[in-house]
């Protein structure tokens, strides 16, 4: 994960947002996410879509409070994106719960289940990270200047945030590998399965 602050302006939205669709294109087009019965589809889906625009948009929050708390005025243009940024961030994270619930309905092994600290927290801290940014976002239309807007909560909440973000994509990247692998071995075997059948039908027939 990136360590330093990365300058916030147009083209950085311009350029993660094209690689997020990306992201939502492999992920569609690798079939992880297609199947609508299968447990481990969704938690792709979730783990490949939605988890990382909610990481995405988190970061976007963060720099523009960090850079409105710094400036010595704050525009209309700015209040704007950053609630407009803050709606994006709770409907991502909103997508990404729907999709956890969906995958935990269909589980059978119990292996999506074993999430469930990770799930949990990351349902948790979405409404206060969210309740922060709103109430930065307030503070930032009613104060005399920026500077004496404190920002420390939400820095608080951003952090607890990130945390909670990445224990669920490490944890959830380990289990959909194994729960993928374990998949590929099924097809395996129903393959060789189908092909010895085929053969046998062929040399009874000869």
């Amino acid at each position: 994960w990136p360590r330093s602050h990365i300058p916030f302006d147009e083209r950085l939205p311009q350029s993660v947002n094209a690689g997020l669709d990306l992201m939502a294109a492999i992920s569609n087009g690798s079939g992880i996410a297609v199947d609508t019965e299968v447990d481990h589809n969704y938690l792709g889906q979730a783990l490949m879509n939605r988890v990382p625009r909610v990481l995405w948009y988190r970061v976007a929050i963060t720099g523009k409070i960090r850079a409105m708390s710094r400036s010595s005025s704050v525009s209309v243009a700015d209040l704007g994106l950053l609630k407009s940024q803050i709606a994006l961030f709770k409907e991502a994270s909103d997508g990404a719960t729907a999709a956890l619930q969906v995958a935990k309905s269909y589980s059978t092994d119990g292996r999506i289940e074993s999430l469930n600290e990770q799930i949990g927290a990351f349902v948790d801290i979405a409404p206060h990270f969210v309740s922060e940014a709103e109430a930065v976002a307030t503070a930032f239309e009613t104060a005399t200047t920026p500077q004496s807007v404190s920002i420390s909560s939400f820095m608080d909440a951003t952090k607890a945030q990130a945390q909670a973000s990445q224990a669920l994509w490490h944890s959830g990247a380990t289990t959909l590998t194994a729960m993928l692998d374990d998949h590929a071995a099924g097809l395996r075997s129903a393959l060789f399965t189908t092909l010895a059948v085929i053969l046998a039908a062929v040399v009874v027939a000869l």
